[in-house]
């Protein structure tokens, strides 16, 4: 198969014209799903007794936190350090998943969870991209601020705020601009099995208008799907639990009671999974453009046994 030229449509149909051995797709998202619910499942046992005092705040309080306020702020202490623990959990199942998507992509194998070189390499470049995160946030904040005090100065707080809000504008376009042009910096390490991220940059000035818009595109598609899906949901639980919650003697107990019940958890258990897989696969595509940016690189003569030019 010919390798296809960098344009918008080959970067978002990237995931399913690479080729891979048959299923790769959906064991990838399968087992995507698992890891995601094995985490949020973690998650809500490190946030257990956060959610038990809302739970009795909405039962037994109707709603009034006021009397749990002071348990509240104990436990939620307790919960949040927990949950700070399991974060390089959360960025070890990054780099396992990163790893196993770009193979598929760089060297069109099937999918497999492995701790490796590879891996090794990617957490380095996840690592940098935290680095960066949290320096374009600080930068962002200043930014921001400055803003808002040179238009106040000028203007007035109603001048300072459109100052504020161009500057965000801007800068948040700015920074999705530097994150398409190093976005490839995973595939470009699975590439050449060494740590690249920086010399992404030189790889997309080719390709830099084209993989910019795709991930506009992709944002966009994201959204509208994201918010289409949890319209669907809502419209679910509204209908499932509509006569819990309208009929005679309804309160939040009658609420809990049906919410417990196999009728709403079971179709709503079955939507969230759909939901998963979908979200599973989006995450993979949304890796596409990256990784043809990485395979078309100018600077890049392809290598034996790698699929060569990938032709």
């Amino acid at each position: 198969m010919d390798m296809r030229p960098f344009t918008i449509s080959n970067a978002l149909t990237h995931a399913f014209w690479t080729p891979s051995p048959r299923g790769s797709l959906l064991v990838f998202a399968a087992a995507y799903v698992a890891g995601s619910m094995a985490m949020q499942l973690v998650g809500l046992f490190t946030q257990s007794e956060v959610y038990a005092l809302y739970l009795r705040a909405f039962v037994d309080g109707g709603g009034d936190f006021t009397p749990y306020l002071d348990d509240l702020e104990d436990v939620s202490g307790q919960s949040n350090l927990a949950s700070l623990l399991l974060m390089p959990l959360g960025f070890l199942v990054w780099v396992v998943f990163e790893g196993a998507s770009q193979r598929r992509y760089i060297r069109w194998e099937g999918f497999r969870l492995r701790l490796g070189a590879d891996e090794g390499r990617l957490a380095v470049v996840g690592l940098i991209w935290f680095a960066l995160i949290m320096g374009a946030s600080i930068a962002g904040v200043i930014a921001i601020f400055v803003s808002f005090g040179i238009g106040a100065l000028i203007g007035g707080i109603t001048a300072g705020s459109g100052l504020a809000l161009v500057a965000t504008l801007v800068f948040g376009a700015g920074m999705v601009w530097v994150f398409a042009r190093l976005s490839p910096a995973s595939a470009l390490t699975i590439r050449d099995q060494n740590i690249r991220f920086f010399e992404a940059w030189s790889a997309t000035k080719v390709c830099a208008t084209p993989l910019f818009l795709s991930y506009l595109a992709l944002a966009a598609m994201i959204t509208i799907l994201y918010f289409a899906a949890m319209f669907v949901m809502l419209v679910m639980a509204i209908l499932l639990l509509g006569p819990a919650a309208t009929g005679d003697g309804a309160n939040a107990g009658t609420i809990l009671a049906a919410i417990g019940q196999p009728g709403f958890w079971v179709p709503m258990g079955i939507a969230l999974i759909a939901l998963s897989f979908a979200g599973a696969v989006i995450t993979h595509v949304f890796a596409g453009p990256a990784a043809l940016a990485a395979k078309t690189d100018p600077n890049w003569i392809g290598e034996e046994g790698v699929p060569g030019a990938f032709s």
